[in-house]
């Protein structure tokens, strides 16, 4: 019982954002965002790829942005 209210809490504070032309992370890095310290990018869905995102990974126009809420 214990483990799945961690489990579902981590759910709760996961989003996706698809990333279009015209959003202002599109072709930046992460290292060049300027996110809030609770904020992290956990994935970056590109097509059939996941990508686990380093500092300079590049949010392109297409991408889906799988931030984490701390």
């Amino acid at each position: 019982p214990l483990r799945r209210q961690r489990q579902m809490c981590i759910r709760d504070r996961l989003e996706e954002i698809n990333i279009t032309s015209d959003n202002n992370w599109c072709n930046r890095t992460i290292r060049q965002l300027d996110l809030p310290e609770n904020l992290i990018i956990a994935l970056v869905k590109r097509g059939e790829e996941n990508i686990i995102p380093i500092g300079d990974t590049l949010i392109q126009n297409g991408d889906v942005v799988v931030i984490y809420r701390r």
